[in-house]
């Protein structure tokens, strides 16, 4: 049995200006809270089948990532895996009549792992999420 974290905020400005934002993941680890590090490590950045290692403050852990899908401003879904659990990792940027931006970030968990982990390993999944959110925001609306 998987598990689903979601996390939405509104965010004062256009998409292509949340998106630009979050696209640049050489700065993730001085806005998200979450990263120590983001970078390329295999084709073009948000590319399908570009590869990202990222790691992570809450969970001492180093992820590879694979661009599954990007449409620049509008989403992004990235997979990956460690420790036997797999995960997916989506990102939505939907314009609002008001011209801000509603950001989604969600996160689908599956493997036999998580048995394991139990619920112990969703207050630092949850937080992860929280500050990956509010972090962009707070970057944008400086």
């Amino acid at each position: 049995m998987g598990m689903h974290f979601e996390r939405t905020v509104v965010v004062n400005a256009i998409p292509q200006a949340v998106w630009d934002a979050f696209a640049d993941v050489s700065q993730w680890h001085i806005w998200s809270g979450a990263v120590t590090e983001a970078v390329w490590i295999r084709g073009e950045p948000w590319q399908k089948g570009s590869r990202l290692k990222v790691a992570y403050k809450l969970m001492p852990l180093k992820v590879e990532s694979v661009v599954e899908n990007c449409t620049p401003s509008e989403s992004v879904s990235l997979s990956g895996g460690t420790m036997g659990i797999t995960a997916v990792s989506s990102f939505t940027f939907a314009a609002q009549p008001d011209g801000k931006t509603l950001v989604t970030a969600s996160q689908d968990l599956e493997g036999a792992a998580l048995a394991m982990f139990g619920d112990s390993i969703k207050p630092p999944l949850e937080k992860t999420l929280d500050l990956w959110v509010n972090g962009l925001k707070s970057k944008i609306e400086v």
